[in-house]
């Protein structure tokens, strides 16, 4: 595939960026430009040039670049989809131009009659300016054979469905400024088609984070829904996980026992979450039945620390694990003997729960199991460890050594290897007596051996008793900063005492993280893992950028980066939320599996989004002095 997979990119946001006259089609050097879309959205009663809560509002406007009617929807409000006829035959690149005055994460979706599911975009409105207002921004959208073929807009009803829009609560504020179309030359068409059916590209491990799409809306189709798997299948990603933290235990019922204004607090704030307790059956199997026809591999994932802390504030209280709630006792314990609200596997009973709750997702048709470990701690200083420690070192104290000496290490990692090996044991006996190929288990860690030792995970018991089938390395780090709380009388021991005051007192915690873009010390992880790897047959993935942390010009250098340091695969955590609506991102990033290619993507910021500056909106000019905020 080397040497002719990015023909078809052609002349990506390129274009002349002379001002046009107002016009409903311009024929352009660079294509065709549909800038007033009042004119050929159908059908009409869904748009209107009063403000309607249902309905799209046409505004005028005036840029740089072209001058015509924008579809606009203001804040709160959920307009019916509309569907734009452009008239063309055979193939083309698609651009969509927004304008989003106040939220850079609002979002807009597109459909090509004919594709499996709507394409979520947002407005990534990154130029540094007084305001919003001041500029719209144009992005690649996807290549389409357009012969009679219409193109169908929406907006999400709102971050947590249409309860939240009713009340005015829905923050999203965007509208469709216009429409841009490049033919494609039958060569530029041969190579997109071909782009991404070679297995050897499909390199990426893709997450979807929290159960995001079920927030887009209570009532949305199963094409809405399986938004999420079509935009995986559709790139360079041969495994995918989904966060399923909604299906643990029987939440509906057992919520009135948590929350004693239950029925309200769902109605009101998690509205697409009952809808999920009502359709996750029907939507996991869709999403399983997807997966399998791009070749993919889905994972049901949870997050292993099962913490029920949320900050007062945040939405998701109302989905409170009733096992966590009902079951403090199996908390893990801080060296100081207070609780930590995370569960320990240290307990028999925790680890019987999540296997429970995986083989229920199996049941679905997921293809195994995905493990989030690197942002939690599934094992401390919990009764049976002490006395585990205690049966071996009588004669020292576990509570005054640190998280890294490995005689405690050791013991602690113990206990989630046991659950491992039971978990490993359930899904052979799943598999086998429903005639399933084996469940996949892919835990996701922390950077390096001693990071993951110090969180009570002993990555290479795993791989090399074949617990695991692949794992993703993040960059995470979790240690304790020891110079604060050292024992007076013997610095290589930690004074508890004052390790309490410390953690009470101080300005920080005696508990830090490191996380971000750590190219280099993840590549130093890539080598190291390689040999345990290699004689083992595990698959090791390596955290690309962190969502939207990198402009997509820098993104393929970072993933060539962790390729050069002897990385094979590489993982995308958040992927969904964060990356597919995010266009410029998600153009380089679903593409990181084709890594002969990497060194020719763009290297400028202009080879994936324009900007152009606005100069009017419904008559009023801004070309000059900037008349906003009522003066």
């Amino acid at each position: 595939m080397r040497g002719m997979t990015l023909n078809w990119i052609g002349t990506i946001l390129c274009g002349c960026m002379a001002a046009m006259a107002a016009a409903p089609v311009l024929w352009q050097q660079d294509g065709i430009l549909i800038s007033d879309l009042g004119k050929f959205a159908e059908p009409k009663a869904n748009v209107s040039r009063e403000q309607d809560r249902h309905k799209w509002e046409l505004v005028d406007y005036e840029t740089t670049r072209a001058s015509g009617t924008m579809l606009y929807s203001r804040r709160g409000n959920t307009p019916a989809p509309v569907t734009i006829d452009p008239g063309l035959k055979g193939w083309y690149r698609i651009y969509a131009a927004t304008f989003a005055p106040n939220n850079n994460t609002a979002r807009l979706w597109m459909r090509v009659d004919g594709e499996p599911g709507p394409t979520m975009f947002t407005h990534g409105n990154t130029a540094i300016c007084w305001s919003g207002t001041e500029s719209c921004e144009e992005i690649f959208m996807e290549c389409a054979d357009l012969t009679d073929r219409k193109i169908t807009i929406g907006k999400p009803a709102g971050l947590h469905g249409p309860a939240w829009a009713e009340r005015g609560l829905a923050n999203q504020v965007i509208g469709l400024m216009w429409l841009r179309f490049e033919p494609m030359t039958e060569q530029e068409v041969a190579d997109y088609q071909q782009y991404f059916s070679n297995p050897a590209t499909k390199r990426l491990h893709a997450h979807s984070d929290m159960d995001w799409i079920f927030t887009y809306g209570a009532e949305m189709s199963m094409d809405e829904y399986c938004s999420v798997i079509d935009a995986f299948g559709r790139a360079d990603v041969g495994m995918a996980s989904v966060e399923v933290y909604s299906t643990l235990g029987d939440m509906t019922k057992e919520r009135a026992m948590i929350n004693s204004k239950d029925a309200d607090l769902l109605e009101f704030r998690w509205p697409s979450q009952l809808a999920l307790d009502r359709k996750r059956r029907e939507v996991y199997k869709e999403y399983v039945r997807r997966a399998e026809g791009y070749g993919m591999k889905l994972l049901a994932a949870h997050r292993m620390g099962l913490a029920n802390f949320i900050i007062p504030g945040d939405d998701i209280d109302a989905s409170n694990i009733p096992f966590v709630t009902n079951n403090p006792q199996w908390y893990c314990r801080d060296r100081d003997g207070e609780p930590v609200a995370f569960m320990s596997y240290a307990y028999p009973e925790v680890g019987d729960f999540m296997i429970r709750e995986f083989l229920k997702m199996a049941d679905y048709g997921f293809h195994g199991a995905t493990l989030a470990l690197q942002r939690g701690i599934v094992v401390l200083f919990e009764e049976p460890v002490i006395a585990r420690f205690k049966e071996r070192y009588p004669d020292l104290d576990p509570f005054t050594l640190s998280l890294d000496d490995e005689r405690l290490a050791s013991v602690r990692c113990e206990f989630f290897t046991d659950f491992l090996r039971r978990m490993r044991k359930a899904f052979d006996e799943y598999s086998q007596a429903n005639g399933r190929p084996r469940l996949l288990i892919v835990p996701y860690i922390g950077l390096n051996m001693a990071d993951n030792r110090r969180l009570g995970l002993d990555v290479e018991t795993w791989v090399k008793e074949k617990l695991v089938d692949s794992v993703c390395v993040a960059v995470m780090r979790v240690f304790e900063d020891e110079r604060f709380f050292k024992d007076d009388a013997n610095p290589e021991r930690i004074s508890v005492e004052k390790y309490h005051h410390y953690k009470m007192t101080a300005e920080r915690s005696p508990i830090q993280r490191s996380m971000g873009n750590q190219v280099g010390a993840l590549a130093q992880c890539a080598a190291a893992y390689r040999q345990l790897s290699q004689e083992n047959g595990v698959r090791f993935y390596y955290d690309a950028h962190w969502e939207g942390t990198l402009p997509p010009e820098q993104i393929a250098d970072y993933a060539l980066q962790l390729y050069k340091g002897g990385a094979e695969y590489l993982s995308l955590w958040n992927s969904f939320e964060f990356r597919v609506s995010n266009r410029p991102e998600w153009f380089v990033t679903s593409r990181l599996g084709h890594r002969d290619d990497l060194p020719n993507m763009p290297k400028d910021n202009a080879g994936y989004r324009r900007r152009y500056r606005m100069l009017s909106l419904n008559g009023t000019s801004y070309a000059s002095y900037y008349p906003n905020w009522r003066g």
